[in-house]
């Protein structure tokens, strides 16, 4: 998938913490180590960052642009375009509906989830808006489901 051009890797923890409940060097720890090793893995510069349970304050805003990220992916927020809301850290807010929505909502069903993928990214795109799926490998990944990410 990284090989096509069409998705890009963000980083998102090592152990998926509730960051807001950590103490700094432990927030930074999950944020700096997750992207060294993704960078590791893809030999690509990881920019984006999506915190668990799309979360942030000042503190892991600050953290995520001592690490040289360029964005953070929050919760739907009442925009629909990219901006600046932190200091230069860009917000993109979320419009794709979470993965996990998807696989319990819709039973696992691979043809459904696609579906409803496809019809949310071009409602999106017709906005002019940017498509942000937030994809957990790990939950795609079960009753082959990583064929949804395939197809797409």
């Amino acid at each position: 998938m990284l090989k096509s051009g069409l998705i890009e890797i963000g980083s998102h923890t090592i152990t998926h913490p509730n960051l807001l409940k950590l103490d700094y060097n432990s927030s930074k720890e999950e944020i700096e180590k997750s992207k060294e090793i993704l960078e590791k893995i893809t030999g690509k510069k990881i920019y984006g960052f999506r915190p668990p349970r799309e979360e942030i304050d000042k503190n892991m805003a600050k953290i995520l642009r001592e690490s040289n990220y360029k964005y953070v992916m929050e919760k739907t927020k009442p925009y629909l375009l990219p901006k600046q809301e932190y200091n230069d850290l860009i917000t993109i807010p979320r419009h794709g509906t979470d993965d996990y929505i998807y696989l319990m909502n819709l039973d696992w069903d691979k043809k459904q989830i696609l579906n409803n993928i496809i019809q949310e990214t071009k409602m999106l795109t017709s906005l002019n808006g940017l498509y942000t799926l937030s994809v957990h490998t790990h939950l795609l990944s079960y009753k082959s489901n990583i064929d949804v990410t395939i197809k797409y």
